[in-house]
């Protein structure tokens, strides 16, 4: 997810580093609101967020910027 430039490019911001951080921000903002929700609508607890998502998904990702980095993967190169 912080070097492809298509995702990059997707989400609408530069290959400078101001576009990059922008991206990055938004990408934190994305992944807090993902877990709350995705929380809410299971009823699972936060700290049972990631293991959930990754195991729906049928991921391997060990962490949520990887998850992430495989969603946005498929969304723009796919």
């Amino acid at each position: 997810m912080m070097s492809d430039r298509n995702i990059r490019h997707g989400y609408g911001y530069s290959d400078d580093e101001v576009g990059y951080a922008k991206f990055m921000r938004h990408m934190k903002s994305f992944a807090d609101a993902l877990m709350h929700e995705y929380s809410l609508a299971r009823n699972i607890p936060m700290n049972s967020v990631l293991s959930s998502l990754v195991s729906e998904c049928k991921s391997r990702a060990a962490t949520i910027p990887k998850l992430l980095d495989e969603y946005n993967w498929v969304k723009f190169n796919a």
